[in-house]
């Protein structure tokens, strides 16, 4: 075979006035050998495309790892064949062009003021996954049409997957989850995929039931290590999310100012009834995670328990990321406590093991033991409280909102529900 391929490129070179490949003309020779030796053909020359189609197609089937580039340098030899012209390396499957295009438009680091999408490795983690699936999903759906490229994907086949979703019976969430992944395809990006709404009467758990009691609290707390309770203790008394409790510094350290937070958006009042120095003292975090250039909010936590805090200070920071949130963007941690899915994970096998057996308890499902409920706890608390003081409803959700580390009112919804108490 290798005399035949020789004969073949070496008079084709000449003529051209150019030189023969080796590389190039070894990978014919290897591919020339499987295509005869499946077809029954006696020489090289007797390839014609349907062959050397076939032979990549298979081979892509036989090896779902291997590069592109090494198949389109299979494709370019064989190209050289008499009989063979125009062929090209098959694409790849549809739900790697899905992955490897959300990570080309991936902005990690990016701040939340920038208006960019895709900025954490955790939204770009879902996103892959729900257009790797909604891509497979759309072929399954339109088995007439020739669908290998993402190029291929249009807006109608975008709006058809979502009625289909829809009637699948999957949750309005789940299908706008999908419906925004699908707006990043070539085909769509600008236009509006069209979903359900998401529905506040939807059959998940109001805000106010993930809640936790004050002795719901104390028992699980109980199985907790102690840096493990204290750092769901900030939690609870910040409401911050257990990723932000990595990026936790003393507000004099690190303070919110126009730079790093819409200053002038924040009401003063906020904090009303916590100015004492003497019991609590001010702190600041980078919300969600500690992006680069992400904006920092404020909170207050009791005096005993930052000086508790203190005991667990670093000499120097250190670099943390958490799986599959901020891997790529690692944040400093000035302090030695347990953050993030240590902390989630450990918050939500304590509640378990504590509640689950408790006829008293039995209303908590599996959404309900997690340590994110802790910043539904702080939320509910901080409303009645301050609806107890005399605050307008508007005003004590504003404050609330600005407490949590958004600046939209109507984002504390999900925590109180849509109108409040």
């Amino acid at each position: 075979m290798k005399k035949q391929v020789n004969n073949i490129l070496y008079p084709a070179a000449k003529r051209a006035g150019v030189r023969v490949d080796k590389r190039a003309a070894q990978t014919l020779v290897r591919a020339a050998e499987q295509i005869v030796r499946k077809h029954d053909i006696n020489r090289a020359v007797e390839i014609k495309n349907r062959h050397a189609v076939q032979f990549l197609r298979e081979l892509r089937e036989r090896h779902p790892d291997i590069r592109q580039g090494k198949l389109a340098g299979y494709a370019r030899a064989l190209n050289q064949l008499p009989n063979v012209a125009g062929v090209a390396a098959p694409p790849r499957p549809l739900r790697e062009q899905a992955a490897r295009w959300i990570e080309s438009r991936a902005n990690r680091g990016m701040p939340k003021s920038s208006g960019l999408k895709l900025r954490g490795d955790a939204t770009v983690a879902q996103y892959k996954s729900k257009l790797s699936s909604a891509v497979e999903r759309i072929r399954e759906l339109n088995p007439d049409e020739k669908i290998e490229q993402l190029e291929d994907i249009t807006l109608h086949h975008a709006d058809t997957l979502v009625a289909q979703l829809a009637l699948d019976g999957q949750s309005a969430s789940s299908i706008h989850a999908y419906a925004r992944a699908l707006e990043q395809l070539p085909n769509v990006s600008g236009h509006r995929v069209m979903s359900p709404p998401r529905r506040m009467n939807d059959p998940r758990p109001h805000p106010r039931e993930r809640i936790y009691s004050p002795a719901e609290m104390e028992l699980v707390r109980r199985e907790l290590t102690p840096r493990l309770s204290l750092s769901a203790q900030i939690v609870e008394q910040t409401g911050c999310r257990a990723m932000d409790l990595t990026t936790i510094r003393a507000a004099r350290e690190r303070p919110c100012t126009p730079r790093n937070c819409r200053f002038d958006q924040l009401d003063p009042a906020r904090f009303a009834g916590k100015e004492d120095p003497k019991q609590w003292v001010a702190v600041t975090f980078t919300a969600k995670g500690g992006h680069t250039g992400g904006h920092v909010y404020e909170s207050r936590v009791r005096r005993e328990t930052w000086d508790e805090l203190q005991k667990h200070r670093l000499a120097e920071p250190a670099k943390f990321a958490n799986r599959k949130f901020n891997e790529h963007n690692p944040v400093e941690k000035h302090y030695a406590i347990p953050t993030g899915d240590a902390l989630g994970n450990a918050w939500s096998a304590a509640s378990k093991k504590t509640l689950k057996g408790r006829p008293q308890y039995q209303r908590r499902t599996r959404k309900h033991h997690g340590i994110h409920n802790l910043r539904h706890t702080f939320a509910n608390r901080e409303y009645a409280e301050k609806r107890e003081a005399g605050l307008d409803r508007e005003v004590a959700r504003r404050q609330v909102s600005q407490q949590l580390g958004h600046y939209a009112p109507d984002k504390v919804a999900a925590y109180l529900g849509p109108t409040g108490k």
